[in-house]
């Protein structure tokens, strides 16, 4: 596991794990369950390298990555109820009518809650480049 002063990446986050390259070993960020290169492990009678039983396992344990994300609570995310709903609908693959229409808002609603969410990636991406600089000047 990466050191623990080092921070987690957007890149691990969206894999669901993280990699040791020192250690080869990779980390499941929900449970930590650990794989290490070099071994073979048997899943649902197959035979699978490290970072392949890696993925299997956050899918058959945890389910989605982006599930087990939004599932974390506000103050990790920052996002409101509403808002992790709307994420939900948005990734499951509705339509704006079919999220308007099950969540009880118009699909003018709809677009301005992807135009904002659009709008805090810019914020967030901003904020880390800040993030780093700060943390590159003072090393």
């Amino acid at each position: 596991m990466k050191n623990k002063n080092e921070r987690i990446g957007v890149i691990d986050l969206k894999n669901g794990f993280l990699y040791d390259d020192k250690r080869k070993i990779y980390t499941c960020l929900f449970c930590n369950m650990q794989y290490e290169e070099g071994y073979i492990y048997t899943f649902d009678n197959r035979l699978v390298i490290a970072n392949k039983i890696i993925k299997l396992h956050i899918t058959e344990k945890h389910g989605t990555v982006f599930g087990n994300l939004l599932s974390k609570d506000k103050a990790q995310t920052g996002l409101t109820d509403t808002q992790k709903e709307f994420l939900e609908n948005y990734y499951s693959g509705m339509s704006d009518k079919e999220i308007a229409e099950k969540m009880n808002i118009t699909a003018s609603t709809v677009r301005y809650q992807r135009h904002n969410f659009r709008e805090k990636v810019k914020q967030a991406k901003l904020i880390l480049a800040l993030s780093e600089l700060l943390e590159e000047k003072r090393n």
